[in-house]
């Protein structure tokens, strides 16, 4: 998909300029780039899921990477997803720089999905 943004827009080379980020299960999808593309992506919001693989190795990965990275974790209050968020939340606490915001009375739906992207969009880019 980068080959086709960059051959069609004028974008910055650098994985510091670009981000990854899905909503239910296009989380699931942010998980497996976050854990098998960190060197093409620098920020990565995962909306409304929490990592389903193996969370021993997806951290080993992190920590030995040389590659920064920052993630937001995020859901609903009132969406089944928020307690598989937190877990992986709690799993990465050791690093600083993963957030975690729980969308308090969101649901699984696109309003709260719009909440937490932009939630995620002031944690990123300050």
């Amino acid at each position: 998909m980068l080959k086709a943004i960059k051959a069609k827009y004028r974008v910055y080379d650098s994985r510091d300029h670009y981000a990854f980020a899905g909503f239910s299960m296009g989380s699931v999808t942010t998980w497996d780039v976050l854990e098998n593309q960190l060197d093409k992506f620098r920020y990565f919001q995962m909306m409304a899921s929490g990592y389903d693989g193996d969370m021993v190795a997806l951290r080993q990965r992190l920590q030995q990477s040389d590659l920064s990275f920052d993630a937001t974790i995020s859901a609903g209050s009132n969406d089944s997803t928020i307690y598989g968020a937190r877990d992986s939340a709690r799993s990465l606490q050791e690093f600083k720089n993963v957030g975690l915001f729980t969308d308090r009375g969101g649901e699984h739906n696109l309003p709260s999905a719009m909440r937490q992207l932009k939630y995620g969009m002031t944690y990123f880019f300050k």
